[in-house]
């Protein structure tokens, strides 16, 4: 082949790799926009009409939308594009429904990114802070504000303000389903409640069924008001089949007094698998970083409380390391003897590095009330199933 000819085959290539990378941008809102709704704007993508959304899609959040109440935005696994961007380029939008499912569900598809920082609408990142809010003001055992299901991986939700109040055990606000939902990022979010009256049982959830949800990373956020009243009540509830997850840089705080009406167990993260990382944490206070006042129970009911609670049964394979963590600026009362827990290890393999409960100076970090017979635990450590417990 002669130069000319090479370098025709070349200019081919090229053009055809550059007609082939194909990116297409759309808006969302009730108003102005291409798709009233984010479920309309899923509908489209998961129909493919024209074979137009393949490559980078983008959806810019222009209005406020009202998802229908229904059924939720669906997102399905598809093999026409190769991403899912999400942002708002008007700032203080709310994407808000009233359902008694998810209101964003995740079936199957991954590298989707939700990042409710402004943006401009070339794409570019303008703001810093939450600008996003994402909200299911359906109270009930179903009703959560993001699922992710069908093995949804490598999605990333950021700079969010994430709102719900699902009332149940085995659900949350953030719910991580069954079949292997990996690698997946909740970070820089403020998760809290969709009604004051009415605080979601569990902020996050994971159950896995079939394969585990692995490496998934909750970090750097801001969990305020997720305590019920009423309920058995845990910001982070892992249970079955879950693997290597990291829990790193969150504060958990309640800025309004926690005022019970039932004597059930308060527990802020439960862990009910081996082999995570949980560092850098704060539990306390009505601020970020157990700031401001004391984080408040009135003694109405008798609550035990736990701050880490964690249960890896008899794998002696991995190891699940608690580091740096604090706990710090709590006021606790109850009308019983209900037990106050730092840390609480059931199983094998611990170790517990570096962290800090109360202060080190001064009195008063943690304040503790119960009835005679009331216990505190710093540690309460039960190694039943072999392996090293390092505190």
């Amino acid at each position: 082949m002669n130069s000319k000819k090479l370098f025709f085959s070349l200019t081919l290539l090229l053009s055809l790799f550059t007609w082939t990378a194909k990116a297409i941008t759309m808006t969302v809102g009730t108003t102005g926009a291409d798709f009233p709704t984010l479920k309309a704007a899923f509908d489209a993508i998961n129909a493919n009409a024209g074979g137009v959304y393949t490559g980078v899609v983008t959806l810019q959040i222009i209005d406020n939308t009202s998802e229908p109440t229904t059924v939720p935005a669906q997102l399905d696994a598809s093999p026409n594009w190769t991403s899912v961007n999400i942002y708002p380029t008007v700032t203080g939008k709310t994407i808000n429904g009233n359902l008694d499912f998810p209101l964003i569900l995740f079936n199957g598809a991954s590298k989707v990114t939700i990042d409710g920082r402004l943006h401009a609408s070339t794409g570019k990142v303008t703001g810093s802070t939450r600008d996003l809010i994402i909200t299911n003001t359906m109270v009930s055992a179903n009703s959560s504000t993001i699922k992710f299901n069908t093995g949804a991986s490598n999605n990333i939700v950021k700079y969010c303000v994430i709102k719900g109040s699902s009332k149940a055990d085995y659900n949350g606000t953030i719910n991580f389903a069954s079949n292997g939902n990996s690698n997946n990022s909740i970070n820089n979010n403020l998760i809290t409640n969709a009604d004051n009256a009415n605080r979601p049982q569990n902020s996050i959830v994971s159950m896995g069924v079939n394969t585990a949800n692995d490496n998934n990373t909750i970090s750097d956020n801001d969990f305020a008001n997720c305590i019920n009243s009423a309920y058995q009540s845990r910001a982070i509830r892992m249970t079955t089949l879950n693997t290597n997850w990291t829990i790193s840089g969150n504060s958990f705080y309640e800025t309004a007094d926690i005022v019970p009406t039932a004597s059930t167990a308060i527990t802020i993260m439960e862990i009910g698998t081996a082999g995570h990382t949980i560092s850098g944490n704060f539990i306390g206070g009505t601020a970020a970083k157990c700031g401001g006042s004391p984080m408040t129970k009135t003694a109405d009911e008798d609550n035990a409380f736990s701050a880490i609670s964690l249960n890896t049964g008899t794998d002696v394979t991995s190891i699940t390391k608690i580091e740096n963590n604090t706990i710090q600026n709590i006021k606790w009362s109850n009308l019983g003897v209900g037990i106050f827990t730092g840390f609480s290890f059931v199983g094998s393999n611990f170790s517990a590095t570096g962290n800090t409960i109360g202060a080190i100076t001064g009195t008063g970090s943690i304040t503790y009330t119960a009835a005679d017979g009331g216990r505190v635990y710093v540690f309460n450590i039960s190694n039943s199933g072999g392996g090293t417990t390092n505190i």
